[in-house]
């Protein structure tokens, strides 16, 4: 049995990979421990704009409704779990739906991509060198040798003043470059799109190329040692102080006060 076997993981995604850099312990509170936390209205609204994107992709007749849904189908969800209360920041997240899905589907139409050939569609697979845990993640839109991605948000990447063209923040970067390396793509893009109520710009696109996606994927190779070093550790400890792998664990996953979610990213 590997040490993932150990604590209970059979795969690890882009996210653990980006929470284990930025704070460990939460990692460890998530990953290990399983102590989930209810996805917010931020979250929904995330949901609902990409699920009204592909619907328009698609070439459905009412994106809007669809997005909608998808929120209320949240929302529903959440609120199941929390004896029928609604969220604080229902109303305001609901609000950027209609006009965060209008960027959206101006920035798609300008790019001339057209309609994806599939939609989250499963990515999984061994990173290189990294044999003892799989990986799993959904990219949302495929296209024929990339994938791209959707990210809503009041603050998205500025275009430098420069003409440089912009790039993807380094979270995103390294979940982007994981999925390009799962699917064997040269080049992957994410979309930006604010949700602001007066941004600057409404949408940014950003590419990684293939040098940039073995940089980040170099860094996530990285990163899994560091873990797997962390719960051998935990192993050894445990049998030397007699005390439970997982309390071992813990003690070694301490919170990182340094953190400000930018986590340590090879820029």
């Amino acid at each position: 049995m590997n040490v993932w076997e150990k604590f209970g993981l059979k795969s690890i995604s882009p996210s653990q990979i980006n929470k284990y850099n930025d704070e460990p312990a939460l990692w460890f509170a998530g990953s290990v421990r399983k102590a989930r936390e209810d996805a917010g209205p931020a979250a929904w609204r995330g949901d609902a704009i990409e699920f009204g994107l592909y619907s328009y992709l698609m070439g459905k007749p009412t994106p809007g409704k669809e997005a909608e849904r998808t929120f209320e189908e949240r929302s529903a969800e959440w609120s199941g779990k929390h004896d029928g209360e609604v969220h604080p920041d229902y109303d305001k997240e609901f609000a950027v739906i209609e006009p965060g899905l209008a960027r959206a589907i101006t920035a798609m139409d300008a790019s001339g991509y057209g309609a994806p050939v599939a939609y989250q569609l499963a990515a999984e697979g061994y990173l290189p060198g990294c044999d003892k845990i799989k990986f799993y993640s959904k990219p949302d839109f495929i296209y024929p040798g990339w994938t791209l991605d959707l990210k809503t948000s009041g603050h998205i990447p500025s275009k430098p003043k420069d003409g440089a063209p912009p790039e993807a923040k380094p979270d995103h970067a390294l979940a982007f470059a994981i999925y390009a390396c799962l699917r064997g793509d040269k080049c992957v893009r994410g979309l930006y799109v604010s949700t602001a109520a007066k941004p600057s710009s409404p949408h940014v696109f950003v590419e990684l190329n293939e040098n940039q996606i073995e940089t980040y994927v170099n860094h996530a190779v990285r990163t899994i040692k560091r873990m797997e070093r962390a719960m051998t550790a935990a192993l050894a400890l445990s049998e030397y102080e007699c005390v439970d792998p997982m309390t071992a664990l813990a003690e070694l996953c301490s919170p990182n006060l340094l953190a400000r979610g930018g986590g340590l990213y090879p820029l």
